[in-house]
């Protein structure tokens, strides 16, 4: 069967260019299509009869709202990963700024592929991509609070082998900018739950046995289990939990929203806070009650006593600067109409999502196309027995 060329190249990148696409939820509207249009990327048009399916009977499948709160909390900390400018503006310096998160921004990516699997009934794959998608999280905390760019940069561009996990957790939660205030066992034993999770999570990337066996959970090697397909919600949403948890007592502002339009409008300073609307997707996810425990613990912190009078330091913006920001905004962007302030900043934070999805990937391989010539060579020498 000959291929028509539209309907096959048209799925590719072939310009190789650099593509990234920043969204905006409403708290609240967790709804699976919406997930698969916003979060994952996919076009309704495109799903698999099964995916469609899933949809259809979403509210029947035991912990996938869940699942769904929790994947949403965790990429709402895009919005508070911050830049730290050194003395050195030199063209290498600003080139290093654009990759800062890459570690972060490559979890969420890994997520995404996650889910997508298992929407496609991927049991296996989906399960498998969850432990990069741990490794990847943890390390961003790991260098976010070991504060060494240098070192970043040199594991960043391969110079450096990337620690064990062990001691990227370690190191991570000695060092937590809430740990002096929070409840010491019980960040223990989200440590030692990290480790433990992980380490299943490595059965099925090496030598899995039987008991392992995602094919022996599915009854056969033709087959979806119910068992399979739900154990992965379970999987996914028991790893969630830890890992919010541990980027709340990485960004303990995250716990004290602020309103950042009064202060800064639809530009401001990037990351550093959260506002009202970042906070209930926190909320929803691991409840109200969990926070507040948190927050009492926390308050007083000098971290986040610091950033709360920071804050409050700067001088709020006027309605003329507001509408001027916003007049600016809509033009760049061609946006019709907005007429609610909660509507102007869903706008913005798309924009600036999607930006900062782009800079995290602006070091991209330069030689990503294939060498036939070279690949034909090399199959030769290693089939010439």
């Amino acid at each position: 069967m000959e291929l028509e060329e539209k309907s096959f190249f048209e799925w590719f990148n072939l310009e190789r260019s650099i593509t990234a696409s920043g969204y905006y939820l409403p708290p609240g509207d967790n709804s699976l299509k919406t997930i698969l249009t916003s979060f994952i990327g996919i076009s309704l048009d495109n799903i698999k009869p099964f995916t469609q399916t899933v949809i259809d009977n979403e509210r029947s499948l035991n912990l996938l709202d869940h699942a769904i709160k929790g994947m949403l909390a965790y990429s709402e900390f895009q919005d508070i990963l911050s830049i730290r400018l050194g003395s050195d503006h030199s063209e290498e310096n600003r080139d290093e700024i654009a990759s800062r998160h890459y570690c972060f921004y490559e979890s969420v990516y890994y997520l995404r592929q996650s889910f997508a699997s298992w929407l496609d009934g991927n049991v296996l794959a989906s399960v498998t991509l969850l432990r990069p998608f741990m490794e990847l999280s943890v390390m961003h905390v790991y260098w976010e609070l070991l504060d060494d760019t240098k070192k970043y940069y040199e594991w960043f561009e391969g110079k450096k082998e990337s620690p064990q996990f062990k001691q990227l957790v370690d190191n991570s939660f000695n060092r937590l900018k809430g740990r002096e205030d929070a409840d010491l066992s019980r960040i223990d034993l989200l440590s030692d739950t990290i480790k433990s999770l992980y380490k299943s999570l490595c059965r099925y990337n090496h030598t899995p046995r039987l008991d392992d066996s995602v094919a022996s959970m599915n009854f056969g090697n033709s087959s979806i289990s119910l068992e399979a397909f739900q154990y992965y919600l379970a999987e996914l949403t028991i790893i969630l939990h830890q890992m919010v948890f541990l980027f709340v007592l990485t960004y303990p502002m995250s716990l004290f929203p602020v309103d950042r339009y009064r202060k800064f409008g639809l530009e401001g300073i990037a990351g550093v806070y959260f506002d009202k609307q970042n906070y209930e997707f926190l909320s929803s996810f691991l409840g109200e009650e969990s926070l507040k425990k948190l927050k009492d613990q926390l308050k007083n912190n000098n971290h986040v006593v610091q950033m709360i009078d920071a804050f409050e330091a700067f001088p709020d913006l006027s309605e003329g600067e507001l509408e001027k920001q916003w007049m600016s905004l809509k033009n760049e962007l061609k946006i019709q109409q907005a007429n609610s302030i909660d509507a102007r900043i869903g706008f913005a934070k798309a924009s600036n999502r999607a930006l900062a999805w782009a800079t995290n990937y602006l070091k991209i391989r330069p030689n990503v196309g294939i060498d036939y010539e070279k690949v034909d060579k090399a199959v030769n020498k290693l089939n010439n027995w």
